[in-house]
């Protein structure tokens, strides 16, 4: 079966399926996660798809067990036209047994009769070996409208471990919780390694300081309001981790030194008290008082309504930080939440 080039990525380049809920983030974490484990690679983007040249031997693994928004990730069989892809997946499950197919192509690459029609041609090219319960997967992805690849998967996001811990499971919930996915992605995008320190300064239900410190990174959250400080460490305890948090207020008062990232989601909306305060006086307090208790290099991420960019700019300019990425991300009609990522110089 004949292989198209990668332009000298190597015989078996990494491939990594982002999700489709937020691809510009999740190539963002992406890179911001090579950099944590110490890689140096080549990183292709392209619609919902990464490949990556020069990774280190374990590196699936890694990425897919911390990722928030990278599905799965593999090693690259090679790379196909269209009409060989039956002939490609055949050939690549001949050593694996059963094996399950997964088809990710963008909208416009392979209409749902193509799939079915690809996934039919599958099946009569490998017989009963095609199967929903395969210990295998099979990945088939999109480069281009008629160029795909065909990769074997190495490791997959633990989204079951993540549905079983979602925020509604913990004994002190509020509706405004972040997600385990967008928490993890921005602890990640924050660039902490095991180890380190991170603060959270508007802990709320714990999300934030939950996640990071289950990836073993020393979390502290911080809030200013005494109910919800009580119910952070109430879900800390539920999870049985060490992190802690403390009551405090994080606009006024420098409460932690010498941490090497900030991960926040500050109070904005019509479920979070302000206590009095506006935008403003919220992000440049924030932004002001933890820029000398972070390390050189060490990073803000922090998440910020789409109406307030231009005071949050504003902020970040007059506090010093030098800005790295910001990520629109989607809730609803009435709210495009932005992620920022800042870094102390």
């Amino acid at each position: 079966m004949p292989r198209r080039s990668l332009e000298a990525c190597g015989d078996r380049p990494l491939y990594c399926i982002l999700s489709g809920e937020n691809p510009a983030l999740a190539a963002g974490e992406l890179e911001a996660l090579l950099t944590v484990y110490g890689d140096n690679p080549d990183i292709r983007i392209y619609t919902g798809l990464a490949l990556i040249c020069g990774h280190a031997a374990d590196t699936a693994k890694k990425v897919a067990e911390r990722a928030g928004y990278i599905r799965a990730c593999g090693s690259v069989h090679g790379v196909y036209y269209r009409e060989e892809l039956a002939a490609a997946v055949a050939e690549a499950a001949e050593s694996h047994g059963s094996v399950r197919i997964k088809i990710h192509a963008p909208h416009g690459y392979l209409s749902r009769d193509e799939k079915n029609r690809l996934l039919r041609r599958i099946i009569d090219a490998m017989g009963v070996k095609a199967d929903v319960y395969g210990k295998t997967t099979i990945d088939i992805a999109g480069l281009g409208p008629d160029t795909f690849i065909v990769g074997l998967r190495e490791a997959e996001q633990p989204s079951r471990e993540y549905y079983r811990r979602r925020p509604s499971t913990r004994p002190f919930f509020r509706s405004i919780a972040l997600s385990i996915r967008l928490s993890r992605a921005m602890i990640n995008l924050s660039r902490t390694k095991p180890g380190d320190t991170l603060l959270d300064p508007f802990a709320g239900t714990g999300s934030i300081v939950i996640e990071a410190c289950i990836m073993g990174i020393r979390s502290i959250g911080v809030d200013i309001d005494w109910a919800i400080t009580r119910g952070c460490l109430v879900n800390l305890a539920h999870h049985r981790l060490p992190c802690t948090c403390i009551l405090g207020d994080s606009v006024d008062e420098t409460l932690v030194e010498s941490i090497d990232a900030v991960v926040t989601d500050p109070p904005y909306g019509t479920g979070a008290s302000r206590h009095g305060r506006s935008l403003e006086e919220i992000y440049r307090g924030l932004l002001r008082n933890v820029y000398d208790a972070l390390k050189p290099r060490g990073r803000v991420v922090f998440l910020a309504p789409h109406y307030a960019k231009k005071l949050v700019d504003d902020a970040v300019c007059r506090e010093g930080y030098v800005p790295v990425a910001r990520y629109s991300h989607y809730v609803h009609n009435h709210l495009t939440r932005l992620v920022y990522v800042v870094e102390k110089p």
